[in-house]
């Protein structure tokens, strides 16, 4: 693996390292041979597009923009998969990608995204300084060594550009209940039988420890994006709005969240905006929110 990327590090990276940077560093880890993790995916995706599982805007996740409309930029999604949170970028915006998946990429580049077949471990094919944002969304977790790859997000992001975080907490208040009573730190399983042994999530944030994070790697976090539990990513009721309604085949569990569980979030929503749900969460993060969403920008020399 080349070092040239990560000379950020004082003394070069350590050794023990390398060997094993290459584990997990992609979702829904298949062990440490990456050639079998690409192969499941690319099982995946085919089976997800042979449903109709994807829609012609895809999963847009306006997040990314901070819900603003942009044209003209230059953005990278890593690790991407079929990059389908970027399709709706794509039209007015050059949007590259990079995923080990052959299948992931094929569909990315159906819908205008530049995608291409890479490991994301190593060196990204690019010059320094050549986005205007780089997303890197639930892929450090993954990542057995996830401080070069977020350096490497950096190399490649403008001056002024942006990186687009996102990381679960494995600590809310929930989940230190289960702790309590003996249950395991993983939450959420990628794949039914995965046990604690074999859980694709490597690393742990809390936010204390997620800022340090941030700061070690030489990025000031702009805004975060903070809800109850899920709500503000995994489990954003607009979100999963987009995901299922242009369905063909709608399941119950489908009809029912789009005939009542939608409908009453936005009544929720419009008694408890997500403005004040933000305020509220952010005054404890670590204990109320289920991920940590920021968009962060490069710190200049001497900040």
């Amino acid at each position: 693996m080349p070092l040239d990327a990560y000379k950020a590090f004082e003394g070069g990276w350590p050794h023990v390292g390398i060997t094993f940077i290459r584990v997990c560093y992609v979702a829904r880890d298949m062990g440490i041979d990456s050639d079998a993790n690409d192969a499941y995916f690319d099982s995946k995706y085919g089976v997800a597009q042979e449903r109709g599982d994807f829609t012609s805007r895809g999963l847009p996740d306006y997040k990314i923009t901070d819900r603003k409309s942009v044209r003209g930029k230059k953005i990278l999604n890593v690790g991407c998969g079929t990059a389908q949170d970027t399709w709706w970028l794509a039209k007015d915006n050059e949007v590259c990608g990079l995923d080990g998946s052959k299948v992931g990429v094929k569909i990315a580049r159906e819908h205008g995204v530049k995608a291409i077949r890479h490991d994301i471990t190593t060196r990204f094919p690019f010059k320094d300084e050549t986005f205007d944002i780089v997303i890197i969304k639930d892929v450090l977790e993954h990542m057995m060594w996830p401080l070069p790859l977020l350096l490497e997000c950096k190399r490649v992001a403008k001056p002024t550009g942006k990186v687009v975080i996102n990381v679960p907490n494995q600590y809310t208040g929930h989940a230190r209940i289960k702790m309590l009573l003996g249950k395991s730190v993983v939450w959420y399983r990628h794949i039914k039988k995965n046990d604690e042994w074999d859980s694709p999530h490597v690393r742990f944030w809390t936010y204390k420890g997620f800022l340090k994070f941030l700061r070690v790697a030489g990025l000031k976090p702009d805004k975060f994006f903070f809800d109850f539990a899920t709500l503000a990513h995994y489990s954003d009721p607009d979100y999963l709005y987009l995901m299922v309604k242009d369905k063909v085949n709608k399941s119950w569990r489908v009809k029912l969240f789009l005939n009542l569980l939608y409908p009453g979030y936005k009544v929720f929503d419009s008694i408890f905006p997500r403005s004040l749900r933000h305020a509220v969460v952010s005054l404890a993060p670590s204990l109320m929110c289920s991920h940590f969403y920021c968009i962060a920008s490069k710190k200049s020399a001497g900040r």
